[in-house]
């Protein structure tokens, strides 16, 4: 039987957290109409048959290997019935009035493919449920999206649990590109954006997401820098073959950002490094940091490689 809204929880090694969050569940009001999948990376017999008989409401789906975040929810995807589609992590905590106000948005609003609304960065225990705090919610810098800057800027980004979102946008776009094993939530974005998919933030829609600074080996907060920095450079790609850039806004966050992280002290994948040297030859000084222009009279990896030594002696000098 088809549900209005599927709830879909990827899980990795990490089950105590897991836990935690399925019983918050049982205390919801009304799960007639929402679907909950767990994608579970490999557990112990016992341990997948003692979360199947706890929690007989849910689908639990088991891979037999790790097989990344991004696989892992389309596996979600495409088993799920739901009009729309919730994603969330096994560590992160969301609420009933959060799903049950963004349905009703999107079902008034059907124009709008994806609904944003406020996240709390916080912590708690695996016996005690975080509280609200008023003063700690927050919202991407965006009410709509008009163009692609706005996804790529730090203040524009927002949790993938923050958003409830149309299963057919997602399903247009072939949800997740499953080579993504980080910020694979925002290439997700700029896909369904280039895609026409409408975005809208609602802080009147009822709080919320709690999320946590997690200990999961793809995760941001773990400093997996290289891989992650890899993918901030795929979407400045992704976004640049798709001619998303339009405004100034668009070229300056993209180009910028292309010549931050290859002037950073980590090693990336080659071929990505070397493309990142090709555009920033093309491209015109206007849309880059100042000091730029070095780059143009001794070329980039020159200016790479002059800025990594100044660092090098200057935390030499630091340390004396």
């Amino acid at each position: 039987m088809a549900k209005l809204v599927s709830v879909i929880i990827i899980h990795h090694d990490r089950l105590s957290l897991l836990n935690s969050q399925l019983n918050n569940y049982l205390a919801w009001n009304d799960l007639s109409n929402i679907e909950f999948i767990v994608i579970s990376s490999p557990l112990a017999c016992s341990q997948s048959k003692e979360l199947i008989e706890n929690f007989q409401f849910i689908s639990f789906i088991f891979l037999e290997s790790n097989l990344g975040p991004s696989t892992a929810r389309n596996i979600g995807l495409k088993n799920s019935t739901g009009t729309f589609i919730q994603f969330i992590d096994d560590d992160d905590l969301i609420t009933y009035e959060k799903l049950k106000t963004q349905a009703a948005f999107l079902m008034r609003n059907p124009e709008i493919d994806v609904v944003i609304g406020g996240t709390q960065r916080t912590d708690w225990s695996l016996t005690e449920l975080p509280k609200k705090d008023a003063s700690r919610i927050r919202y991407p810098n965006f009410d709509e999206i008009n163009h692609c800057g706005q996804l790529l800027e730090t203040n524009g980004f927002f949790q993938i649990g923050a958003a409830l979102f149309r299963k057919d946008a997602l399903l247009v776009v072939n949800g997740f590109d499953e080579d993504r094993w980080l910020i694979e939530d925002v290439n997700l974005y700029l896909r369904l954006f280039s895609n026409k998919a409408k975005f809208k933030v609602d802080k009147n829609s009822s709080f919320g997401l709690f999320w946590r600074m997690n200990t999961n080996e793809y995760s941001l907060s773990n400093r997996n820098q290289a891989l992650f920095l890899e993918g901030c450079l795929l979407n400045f790609f992704y976004c640049i073959n798709n001619n998303l850039l339009v405004t100034d806004a668009d070229c300056e966050v993209t180009y910028s950002g292309i010549f931050n992280i290859l002037n950073q002290d980590v090693s990336v994948n080659q071929a990505l490094y070397q493309k990142g040297i090709n555009i920033l030859k093309e491209q015109s000084i206007h849309y880059l940091p100042q000091y730029a222009i070095m780059g143009k009279l001794i070329g980039f990896n020159g200016l790479f490689k002059l800025t990594s030594l100044y660092r090098k002696i200057k935390s030499i000098l630091i340390k004396r």
